[in-house]
């Protein structure tokens, strides 16, 4: 993908690109679930030339009765876990990824992204609160989610380059457990 966005940063586009290209190598439909980013993760794979192979849909969640009632996120867990937690980024992923395998093609694999996050702070002022729970579900119609999650901190002056950081990381988290898992063939097998 040519780094010419004025949005996103050539790592955000580059990733973005490996990202449909690893989907499309492996067939796998995309879905996105994003709580603290508002589709900006979404838009960044959308720019990527021949995602709409790939992509199926995304999600943006910005309050608890979304996340209970389109992805079936337990409202326990987010009373006990609070909604920026693993637990909750992990179950906003696996409801996504059921959403996709339930709505897809008969024997389609999933990948999920899904980001849940708070930041802090105002503009112009030192953004040191920052933090985001990544997760990413890779499931088929008949079998449960594979897993993986990670924890970033995220620091800048201005809210809007926190969440364009966070766009960068949850891309790259993507691309880079799918290169882990694709070799031992860990939720890839067809």
């Amino acid at each position: 993908m040519s780094a010419e966005s004025l949005l996103y940063s050539d790592a955000a586009c580059d990733q973005a690109a490996a990202l449909v290209g690893k989907c499309k190598g492996e067939n796998l439909g995309l879905v996105t679930v994003e709580h603290c980013t508002g589709g900006l993760v979404s838009n960044c794979i959308s720019a990527v030339p021949g995602a709409a192979s790939v992509f199926d849909y995304g999600f943006i969640v910005n309050n608890e009765k979304a996340q209970t009632t389109l992805l079936e996120v337990s409202e326990t867990v987010m009373f006990r876990q609070g909604i920026v937690s693993a637990p909750v980024a992990r179950a906003m992923a696996e409801g996504a990824a059921n959403h996709g395998s339930q709505n897809g093609v008969a024997g389609q694999r999933f990948l999920a992204l899904a980001i849940a996050g708070r930041i802090g702070g105002q503009a112009g002022q030192a953004i040191q609160n920052s933090r985001a729970h990544m997760a990413l579900a890779l499931k088929t119609m008949s079998s449960p989610a594979h897993m993986r999650h990670i924890e970033h901190q995220f620091e800048a002056d201005h809210p809007e380059k926190i969440r364009l950081r966070m766009v960068e990381a949850m891309l790259t988290f993507a691309v880079t457990t799918l290169e882990e898992l694709a070799p031992r063939g860990i939720g890839l097998a067809t």
